[in-house]
């Protein structure tokens, strides 16, 4: 399936869970059992309540990561046959050292990064960024790791550091560059980040289904 890549992005700022973002919930009961590399690949979402997911999306051909507000009660299956938001994990080895690759599924060409932006205070604001690319990267900037918590209701539970930016983990935070954006914010631990869930998709499915 190939999304149309002129989904119009939410760019305003309706309330301030958009640039601050919202207290997010205690923390998940996680269930026995490990996790795959297969349990990597599907819909990324952040949960913003009892009642909302913000789920990470490309709505176009911005630069940037968005997350963006659904139901709980929406199906994140029919969201998936909707949205650009199903992210294929690979891994890639550099210097001996094994590192994690986040792409698109429905536009295989663009690659989560990190990059920085500026607060009007001038303290940087790390940020999870985009890029339009047919190669695969070799950049520190677009390698991550992603740290496994076991699962909860049958999602993993992940913390996701930034390989440009070590001790930097996805918040469900905007940023100055793009309000409902996604930030590289620092904690002394995985453990300490923000968790996010991975809905899970068919282990079969190849890039660009």
């Amino acid at each position: 399936m190939k999304l149309s890549k002129y989904l119009t992005p939410v760019l305003l700022v309706v309330s301030c869970c958009f640039a601050i973002g919202c207290a997010a919930p205690s923390n998940p009961v996680v269930e026995s059992g490990g996790v795959s590399s297969a349990d990597l690949n599907g819909i990324y979402v952040f949960e913003e309540s009892e009642t909302h997911w913000r789920y990470l999306n490309v709505p176009g051909s911005g630069n940037s990561l968005y997350r963006s507000r659904i139901t709980k009660e929406y199906s994140l299956d029919e969201l998936r046959k909707e949205k650009n938001c199903l992210i294929r994990v690979e891994t890639v080895v550099q210097g001996g050292v094994s590192y994690k690759t986040m792409r698109m599924h429905d536009e295989p060409t663009y690659w989560l990064g990190s990059s920085k932006t500026f607060a009007p205070s001038g303290q940087e604001e790390p940020f999870v960024s985009v890029t339009d690319d047919e190669d695969i990267p070799n950049e520190m900037r677009h390698f991550f790791k992603i740290h496994t918590f076991g699962k909860s209701n049958g999602m993993a539970v992940v913390a996701i550091e930034s390989m440009e930016y070590p001790g930097h983990y996805f918040e469900s935070l905007g940023h100055t560059f793009t309000g409902n954006g996604v930030r590289l914010v620092a904690h002394n631990s995985p453990e300490s980040a923000q968790k996010l869930y991975v809905h899970r998709q068919a282990t079969g499915f190849e890039i660009g289904d």
